[in-house]
């Protein structure tokens, strides 16, 4: 995704015109004589989500031709269409969080009741955190952090499950084995 320059040197009895595929690459200069056989490539940095491909062809006066193929890869990016706090019932449930990223990520929970149900590294799709039924009368609240291969955090959001409650007069005994 970084950006760079490449000097070119070639032998030639021709003038010669040297022809980038896409605006993105940059030659100069972009002709000259046979006494003049160099010409610098500057590719500068790709801010995009997707790779691109593109190539220099040296067009010499005698008619030959000479390509080069040029491949950049894109820009590192973390997309979420997450929310910054979620509200869930007391029953088992999954939260499903849209992420579109191409680094490697890991994902922090601070309580044991909400965990990740499957292990994305560089993917397009969805989180997916598995919620545990809350069998206490006090809802619980949660913090949830989404850190790059860096370090650094790329998303940061509370779960909160609502406590379960009493119906019709049932008295709920909870027993850990």
């Amino acid at each position: 995704a970084e950006g760079g320059t490449l000097i070119v040197q070639f032998s030639s009895f021709y003038g010669w015109v040297a022809q980038p595929s896409d605006e993105w690459i940059l030659v100069e200069p972009n002709s000259g004589t046979s006494s003049s056989t160099e010409f610098v490539v500057t590719i500068p940095a790709n801010q995009t989500k997707d790779e691109r491909d593109g190539s220099v062809t040296l067009h010499l006066s005698n008619g030959e031709q000479h390509s080069f193929a040029i491949h950049q890869l894109c820009a590192e990016f973390f997309d979420h269409n997450g929310e910054e706090s979620y509200e869930v019932s007391f029953e088992e449930s999954m939260i499903a969080i849209p992420i579109r990223t191409n680094i490697e990520y890991s994902v922090v929970i601070e309580d044991e009741w909400l965990s990740v149900a499957d292990t994305r590294a560089i993917d397009e799709g969805d989180l997916t955190l598995v919620v545990e039924e809350n069998l206490y009368f006090a809802p619980r609240t949660t913090f949830v952090e989404i850190v790059d291969y860096k370090g650094e955090v790329q998303h940061k959001f509370t779960v909160t499950q609502e406590a379960v409650s009493c119906r019709n007069n049932e008295i709920i005994y909870i027993t850990k084995d």
